[in-house]
């Protein structure tokens, strides 16, 4: 049950991230907003196309490179403020 009513916090997640992720960019706010827009349509689109995958190995080799990329921000020199 528990699973099922965390669904009802996602709709404040999303301003909440958003403004969060453009927040002091000043003139790269705009390339920012439209990329973090961009990110929610993939977040759409990807799960469709891997239900419809007739092998396993295009969904798993996405993942695992998504995982791996959104990993090397957290490493790269100047991620932290």
């Amino acid at each position: 049950m528990a699973l099922l009513l965390i669904n009802f916090f996602f709709s404040i997640m999303f301003p909440t991230i958003f403004s969060l992720g453009i927040k002091d960019l000043g003139p790269q706010a705009q390339q920012a907003s439209s990329i973090l827009v961009m990110a929610v349509a993939g977040g759409a689109f990807f799960p469709t196309s891997w239900a419809k995958s007739p092998t396993t190995t295009w969904p798993r080799l996405t993942t695992c490179l998504s995982s791996a990329t959104l990993s090397s921000f957290s490493v790269a020199p100047g991620s932290t403020r």
